[in-house]
């Protein structure tokens, strides 16, 4: 095994302490948001099919989920110095947001019920639905995932070097558990209804496992090849 760079290793640790806080004060600021608007919308609690809400209220909604990636892209591309890294801290930072998210609808809402309790995940660029265990799944990879990046960009000083093959292996596990989510949203569009109709009237039942787990697989497929790779050079 190669030596660890103890002055990088200490500055990534103050660095990811850092962006651990950033991630659970955002998933706070996230989860008031939703109980503010649960509140508003669903004063006896969330449920399926979603209730019609203004259009600005809807188009409101919306940019602020663009505004909260651009906050964590912005937070990753700072906390890095290259490619890698950030992407890795993008990775760190996404994971610990939505895992935390969903701890604190727990607290305070009591909600959700159980990690198959279906939930509206995002709206960009078509709505996401899904059992929650499926986005805690996620972000589990992703965390592991960054922070596999990370100990061999500390272990090779910066030179973590990923094959093409590798890449486009997670990055293809990524699209289709993507897929997974707006598969539901997708179907409806063959309906004559108008896409906000299709929203407003969608009770999902059967999440596409089958295609969610093979997702999944080649993200961690990945995650494995890279683990191996960078073991066998250190």
């Amino acid at each position: 095994m190669s030596f660890i760079n103890v002055p990088r290793s200490s500055r990534t640790i103050k660095t990811l302490f850092w962006i651990f806080i950033f991630a659970v004060t955002m998933a706070f600021f996230e989860s008031a948001l939703v109980i503010y608007l649960r509140e508003l919308y669903y004063p006896q609690g969330f449920s399926f099919p979603l209730t019609q809400v203004p259009f600005h209220i809807g188009l409101t909604e919306i940019i602020r989920e663009a505004c909260a990636m651009l906050m964590v892209l912005s937070v990753a591309w700072l906390s890095g110095n290259r490619g890698m890294e950030r992407f890795a801290f993008f990775c760190i930072i996404f994971g610990i947001w939505d895992i935390f998210y969903y701890i604190f609808l727990k607290i305070i809402l009591g909600w959700p019920e159980s990690f198959f309790t279906w939930d509206i995940l995002f709206l960009i660029p078509a709505v996401w639905s899904g059992p929650v265990i499926a986005p805690l799944i996620i972000s589990i990879i992703l965390i592991i995932f960054g922070n596999t990046i990370l100990v061999f960009e500390i272990r090779t000083g910066g030179g973590t070097k990923l094959p093409v093959i590798h890449i486009a292996l997670f990055l293809s596990g990524a699209a289709i558990v993507f897929l997974s989510f707006i598969l539901e949203f997708l179907l409806r569009l063959n309906t004559a209804k108008p896409s906000m109709s299709i929203i407003n009237s969608v009770v999902p039942e059967n999440f596409p496992w089958i295609p969610f787990i093979l997702g999944i697989t080649g993200m961690i497929s990945s995650i494995v090849l890279i683990i191996l790779r960078n073991a066998n050079r250190a």
